[in-house]
Parts: C-alpha cells; sequence; structure tokens
C-alpha cells in the first residue's frame, strides 16, 4: 500500500509470522520502504516500521493481518489502517505515523523518516474474509479532512456502514454509527463505502440498502448531522461490488461500478456521477427519475472495472483541484482518470500498472498535487507504487 511524503514514496507492508508462530502473540509488524518519488528508485531495503499491537484482543488467524488504506496530512502525518482477525470475527486499527526524525517510537525510532506516535482500535466487529485486502466486501478507507482538520476512517461493521474522525495525534474527534442510508433500518448492500468531502460536507459513498441494487450517496455536516435525505443515484446495477465518492469545492464525484452494463456497455461500465454543492451548505437538486432514482450529471467508461478508489487533489499545495480515480481490471491492471473540480471533464483512464494484484489489492493516496498508486500481487508476494500527476 503506498502513500507520499515530501519528496519521498512509500510503500507500507504486511508481515504475517509462519506457521503458527504468531497466534495469539504481537508479532506482526508493519514494514515500510521509501522509494525517491521521481525515479522509483529505492532509497533502501524494507525496514520494521513498528509491531502491530491487538490491544487487549485475541488474534485468531495467522493469515488474517493486512494493511488496507492510507492518507497524509497537509503537515505530513501519515495514517495507515490495518487489520486483524481477533475472535469474534476481525478488527480495524489505525496507525499514526510523524514525519519527524526524532524518536518516540516503542520499536526504536524513526525508521525512513516515520515514527509510529500511537495506535487506536477503530472497529473491532468488522467482517472477515482471506485473501488480498482481508476484510469482506472490500477494504475500509481513509481521508484527510481540510474543513474538519482531521483524518476520516470508513468502512462497514455488522451490517452497517460507520465513519470515525480523527485528530493527526489519534484522538477521536466525531463518529457516525451508523450512517443513514437508504434504507430505514440503515442495513447495507454489498460492498463497503468510502468517504469525500466537498467543503463542510462529508458525501458516503456506498451499495444501496433495501433491496436495491445501486449507488446510493447519503451526505453529512462535520458535525455528522444528515444533510437532506439519502440519494439513490443509480438502480439495477447487479452486485454492486464497490462505489466511491471525493470531493471538489463544486460538490461530490461519484464512481461507481456498472455491472450488470446496459444495451450501449453490455459487458458492464465504470460510472460517474456528479453532485453539486452550494455555498450556503445545501446540496444541488437533480433531475426526478423513476423509482426514486435521481439523476444527476456524469459520464461513463465503457470497460467494467472490478475495484475502484477515489481521492481529491486537495492535501497540500500543489493540487489543481479535481479528483483523482483509479481502477482495477479483468487481470490486474491499474487505470488512473482524473475527474475535473466541474465533475464534467476527465482525462483518461491510463494504464499505470500494467500488472496488478486485482481486486482488494489497490490503494490511492493523494499529497502536494500527486498521487500514490499502489497494488499488491500475491503471486508474486510484491508491491508496486508509482507517482503521477494529471496525465499525461
Amino acid at each position: 500500500m503506498g502513500a507520499l511524503g515530501t519528496n519521498v514514496m512509500y510503500i507500507f507492508s504486511s508481515y504475517n509470522p509462519p506457521g503458527d508462530g504468531g497466534m495469539g502473540s504481537t508479532d506482526y509488524e508493519v514494514y515500510v520502504q521509501a522509494f525517491d518519488p521521481k525515479s522509483g528508485a529505492s532509497k533502501g531495503p524494507s525496514k520494521s516500521l513498528f509491531v502491530a499491537p491487538p490491544l487487549g484482543l485475541t488474534i485468531t488467524r495467522n493469515d488474517g493481518f493486512f494493511v488496507t488504506s492510507a492518507a497524509v496530512a497537509p503537515s505530513g502525518e501519515i495514517v495507515v489502517l490495518y487489520f486483524l482477525a481477533v475472535s469474534g470475527g476481525g478488527a480495524l486499527y489505525a496507525a499514526f505515523l510523524s514525519p519527524s526524525a526524532a524518536g518516540g517510537n516503542s520499536d526504536g525510532g524513526s525508521v525512513d523518516g516515520l515514527t509510529l506516535q500511537k495506535v487506536v482500535l477503530v472497529n473491532d466487529s468488522y467482517p472477515y474474509a482471506t485473501g488480498p485486502g482481508g476484510p469482506a466486501d472490500g477494504s475500509p478507507q481513509v481521508i484527510w479532512s481540510n474543513a474538519s482538520q482531521t483524518f476520516v476512517a470508513s468502512g462497514r461493521h455488522n451490517d452497517f456502514y460507520f465513519l470515525d474522525k480523527f485528530a493527526s495525534g489519534g484522538q477521536a474527534a466525531g463518529s457516525a454509527d451508523p450512517v443513514p442510508t437508504n434504507a430505514s433500518n440503515n442495513f447495507v448492500g454489498a460492498s463497503i463505502g468510502s468517504v469525500g468531502e466537498s467543503g463542510g460536507l462529508l458525501g458516503f459513498a456506498y451499495s444501496c440498502g433495501g433491496g436495491l441494487a445501486g449507488a446510493c450517496l447519503t451526505i453529512l455536516d462535520e458535525s455528522e448531522n444528515l444533510v437532506g435525505q439519502p440519494i439513490i443515484l443509480a438502480n439495477n446495477l447487479g452486485e454492486n461490488s464497490w462505489a466511491g465518492v471525493a470531493g471538489t469545492a463544486k460538490g461530490f464525484v461519484y464512481v461507481y461500478d456498472g455491472q450488470y452494463g446496459s444495451a450501449q456497455f453490455p459487458s458492464g461500465f465504470v460510472g460517474e456521477a456528479f453532485v453539486s454543492t452550494s455555498t450556503d451548505g445545501g446540496v444541488g437538486v437533480g433531475v426526478a427519475g423513476d423509482a426514486g432514482v435521481t439523476t444527476f450529471p456524469g459520464f461513463t467508461f465503457a470497460s467494467r472495472a472490478i475495484a475502484g478508489r477515489v481521492v481529491g487533489d486537495d492535501i497540500g499545495t500543489g493540487g489543481s483541484a479535481g479528483v483523482g480515480v483509479a481502477l482495477v481490471y479483468d487481470g490486474g491492471p491499474v487505470k488512473f482518470a482524473y475527474v475535473s473540480a466541474d465533475g464534467a471533464g476527465h482525462q483518461g483512464p491510463y494504464t499505470v500498472i500494467p500488472a496488478g494484484g486485482g481486486a482488494g489489492a489497490m490503494s490511492i493516496a493523494n499529497f502536494n498535487g500527486n498521487f500514490a498508486i499502489s497494488s499488491y500481487t500475491p503471486s508474486t508476494n510484491s508491491a508496486q507504487v508509482i507517482e503521477t500527476g494529471i496525465c499525461p
């Protein structure tokens, strides 16, 4: 899993102890390797950054340890989400890293300019499945919120979605659990949701509940209160396996899996919809459609992607105020597209990793106008990371 720092590119990886040696212990380690972001040259071998603490829970599987997502604050702090299989299912943790070169890490101080400051338990009832990514139904995600100056982690536990906010030092700073959905009981569909930010609003993308096979969006204010009503952006998508959202100053860019396809794209497609936000904190109104679906402006990519993630280009300096989209296709190639701030125009998708690990193994993070896109390939036990700006 990749991330960016100042003039550096990182790969974070999880080390599972062989055999049963780690059962019930804490010798699960997160490693980091640093690279030059322009040339890709390694700055040295992969090194152990910290031992992942289960924080009082009991580890039950030695193959159930995965890093899943990372985000960077404008000041350079990094959060890494990781997952451990524990009694009762799974648990999600957040490790807070400082870019300072000084000590503070119980494992011996700084590694490649990063120091572990704190680990917190985000959720102890996370669905678990073996394979790349670890958690069932996709992977949890984390972003940086400029409006609230917090990291926002999102995902699913039991039959509900949640989001949790944390200050850069790891202190709890707000939450929504469960996130309100289109279903009256807030039950959810198949895929894990993601969060994006537009001004003082948070958009939560998810697979609709209530028996629908569609793409839904819930909008919250920065105090985690529901704004308007959950929006159904598309229906009849089949087993909608993923959906993602990221914000710009003008609204939310929502990207989703069109698995069932259409007459125009019978093998499936990637759909995009743009939900505008007004300066008074309201939400732009789309065109009312059938079965409660609201139509917003957008576009499609002709081939179906099996997984996708999106992130805003607004962390630090140098960004172009749009949204980066990373997509995984059958066979493992990862493509990158860039969507303009108004959600109408785009560049790409361009192939950035010709052969990757497939669904559940890809991540994207933004910092200072560039994106770190990574993919882990289990068959070769290797990870790749690239830095890109707007292509070409």
